[in-house]
């Protein structure tokens, strides 16, 4: 009988440590395997921060080697840019949907606001 208990005890024992490790490494899987998705988001959601600050930058870049903005600015003369469809573009292209625009003078006075 006490060869029987000892047995019993060992398994008893056997099988406690392996189901605590059964469970650690099944937490830590878990564990891994969020902080893996959690980088993809953050990694998606840079990749589509920088595309928007790109897309940004090339639509500033246009509108300034735009004759007729640079016109105004040397005479001084802001109507043009203040009439209605001046700067469609960025109201017509999906991508460009949430950009607001402002145009400075060369004495950093706002000469133009889309808002």
């Amino acid at each position: 009988m006490k060869s029987n208990t000892k047995y019993i005890t060992i398994l008893f024992i056997l099988f406690s440590v392996l189901f605590f490790f059964y469970f650690a490494l099944e937490e830590s899987y878990i564990k891994k395997s969020e902080l893996n998705r959690v980088k993809d988001i953050k990694n998606e959601i840079e990749i589509l921060i920088n595309t928007k600050l790109i897309l940004n930058l090339e639509l500033a870049k246009t509108y300034a080697k735009k004759s007729d903005v640079i016109e105004s600015l040397e005479r001084g003369d802001y109507a043009l840019l203040r009439k209605p469809g001046f700067f469609i573009l960025a109201k017509e292209h999906k991508a460009f949907k949430n950009i607001s625009i402002q145009i400075f003078d060369k004495d950093a006075k706002r000469v133009y606001a889309s808002w």
